[in-house]
C-alpha cells in the first residue's frame, strides 16, 4: 500500500486487509517491534489499517468494528487513536485484542473523513489463513 498511499489523491482512503483477501495472517507479537505499539500487550490479532495519502494531515476515524461473520461476535479492538477526534496523521490502526480464528470470514467496517470532509463508510471482508 505504501505506493498507493504516497501517490494517490490526497483525501483518498484505503482499508487492509483489502476486501476479498484471503491468506490474512491470525496473530501479531506487538512486543516484538521498538518501540512496541501497544506497550505491556504480547500478543494481539493483525492490526488492521485505514490509510490515506500521505499527504493527508488529518484523518478521523469516527467508528471500527470488527465482526467474526459465523456467529456474529464483535471482536475488541486496541486504537492508539481516539475515536471520532482528528488524528495529525494519515494512518490509522486499529488491533484485535486476541489472535484471530484460522480459516475464518471476518468484516472491518469504518466510518472515516480525510481532511474534515464528510464520513464515508468502507467495509472489508477478508479470510484468515491456517496460520
Amino acid at each position: 500500500m505504501g505506493g498507493e498511499c504516497a501517490n494517490g489523491p490526497v483525501g483518498s482512503v484505503w482499508i487492509y486487509p483489502y476486501d476479498g483477501q484471503t491468506g490474512v495472517l491470525k496473530g501479531f507479537a506487538p512486543a516484538s517491534e521498538t518501540p512496541s505499539p501497544l506497550p505491556g500487550v504480547t500478543i494481539t490479532g493483525i492490526p488492521l489499517t485505514v490509510h490515506s495519502n500521505i499527504f493527508t494531515t488529518a484523518l478521523n476515524v469516527r467508528s471500527a468494528q470488527l465482526v467474526r461473520l459465523s456467529d456474529h461476535a464483535v471482536v475488541g479492538l486496541f486504537t492508539t487513536q481516539t475515536l471520532g477526534q482528528p488524528a495529525p496523521a494519515y494512518i490509522f490502526y486499529p488491533t484485535p485484542g486476541t489472535p484471530l480464528d484460522a480459516n475464518t470470514v471476518y468484516r472491518f467496517t469504518v466510518e472515516v473523513s480525510p481532511l474534515g470532509g464528510p464520513f464515508e463508510t468502507r467495509v472489508s471482508t477478508f479470510t484468515t489463513g491456517a496460520v
